[in-house]
């Protein structure tokens, strides 16, 4: 299945959104909805579940600036698709006279981006508050903030953010990166949460992140995706941004390592993190047993003065203290430091690995 498919049809917010879309248009003759991404499969959908009700619906898309001619929009409408009525100016617009005497009816008209043509707003507000329910349907569409300034009768809005939240990012992401079956579930995991941290409210993007090279180096695959789209742009500029979403998605992915390397020390040097304990640390608590002792505990109690049982557990135990400490202090790990962090916790390399013992 496709990624469009996929997100229209199995993530809740994706789905709820088509549910509600379908069902303003049981009491609002126009919809008038934010470009948001997939958006030609999204409206595919809408379609399809109109043409449920009604098999012989015809579908007219057109993009705003096709209707920059010079002359009304109205007029326009009216000579298509009511040049045998019997229209006079005592009627009202003729946007009112296309309305109250349902000349649309069987229709669905897409009309895109409709703040490229402006006048398009005063027509949608005309006809969605003259329109009957056996009238036509108009479905416009906007970038940026919403045209309309509080609800009009007959006009159905819905806002997208409200509907997509980070379940929905991450289970997405998750989705597109199942397919490199080369990857360990460990670098899988990481680039799910960092593809769903930096994609923001946009599948499209995160899509496209949810690969290998975005655990390398996430900075250059945003810059490279700038000129393709307009989320990974704005990402690419925000290094703040970058930098708190890499922070975020590392603590949730290494800090559960970290925890799962502490405790397999704390398992191979039992009996001789016994032989320090029990002792106060600097806060003064006291540590009575070897599973209540920290890596900083197990560093200046034991392993800084004795040493390790070999030179794996030297290089691990180093490596995740030192990640420990930069993310406590919040800062973010450098990228070949999570993929040494990930190989702990891989499919290949087991926390239960043998190891030589002195």
């Amino acid at each position: 299945m496709d990624k469009q498919s996929l997100w229209w049809n199995y993530v809740s917010g994706a789905v709820r959104y088509v549910q509600d879309s379908f069902a303003l248009t049981a009491g609002n003759r126009v919809l008038l909805l934010e470009e948001i991404p997939f958006m030609t499969e999204y409206l595919n959908l809408i379609q399809d579940q109109l043409r449920h009700w009604d098999t012989s619906l015809q579908v007219e898309p057109s993009a705003a600036d096709e209707w920059n001619g010079g002359r009304e929009i109205g007029e326009l409408l009216l000579e298509r698709y009511g040049a045998h009525s019997d229209y006079h100016p005592m009627d009202g617009s003729r946007v009112e006279h296309l309305a109250k005497n349902n000349l649309l009816a069987g229709r669905l008209l897409i009309v895109r981006e409709v703040e490229r043509c402006p006048d398009w707003l005063p027509v949608a507000i005309d006809y969605g508050k003259h329109s009957t329910v056996r009238n036509g349907l108009l479905i416009l569409t906007y970038n940026g903030s919403c045209p309309l300034a509080g609800k009009r009768r007959g006009i159905g809005t819905l806002k997208w953010d409200e509907y997509i939240t980070s379940y929905d990012m991450h289970l997405f992401a998750s989705y597109c990166v199942a397919d490199h079956h080369q990857l360990p579930a460990s670098v899988k995991r990481y680039i799910t949460q960092l593809a769903a941290s930096l994609s923001g409210a946009d599948p499209d993007l995160c899509s496209r992140l949810a690969t290998e090279q975005l655990a390398h180096d996430p900075l250059s695959m945003l810059q490279t995706l700038a000129a393709e789209s307009a989320a990974a742009a704005k990402m690419s500029e925000d290094a703040a941004l970058i930098e708190s979403a890499l922070w975020e998605s590392q603590v949730q992915i290494v800090f559960p390592i970290i925890e799962q390397v502490r405790r397999r020390f704390i398992e191979s040097y039992f009996s001789q993190l016994l032989t320090v304990l029990p002792q106060q640390d600097d806060y003064g608590k006291t540590i009575a047993g070897p599973q209540e002792m920290e890596l900083r505990h197990m560093w200046y109690s034991y392993f800084k003065g004795a040493g390790f049982h070999n030179e794996e557990d030297r290089r691990d135990f180093r490596l995740v203290y030192d990640a420990r400490n930069r993310l406590a202090h919040l800062h973010v790990l450098e990228p070949s430091s999570v993929m040494e962090l990930l190989k702990l916790v891989s499919d290949e390399v087991s926390f239960t690995r043998n190891r030589s013992i002195k």
